[in-house]
């Protein structure tokens, strides 16, 4: 049995072949709230993205970031969000 370094069940992954508007691309993940779409958006505003292919949400709660810098297989954490 492999042991994983994460839940699969609180893990959304969303991957189009082509860019599309992150606002747009939002729209088909889980956030539920306007007000966490809106930082997600700011947050990407931050990071001059405003087109992607793909996004990757982890919902976990009990999961802390020790380093926000540290970038993870060439991705950048983006922040931490309430759904």
């Amino acid at each position: 049995m492999q042991q994983r370094l994460y839940d699969e069940d609180l893990l959304l992954v969303v991957h189009k072949s082509k860019p599309m508007a992150v606002h747009d691309l939002l729209g088909l993940g889980a956030l539920t709230s306007d007000t966490a779409f809106a930082a997600v958006l700011e947050a990407c505003s931050r990071h001059n993205i405003t087109a992607a292919n793909a996004m990757f949400i982890y919902s976990d709660p009990l999961l802390s970031i020790a380093d926000i810098h540290k970038g993870y297989n060439g991705l950048h954490y983006m922040g931490l969000f309430a759904r």
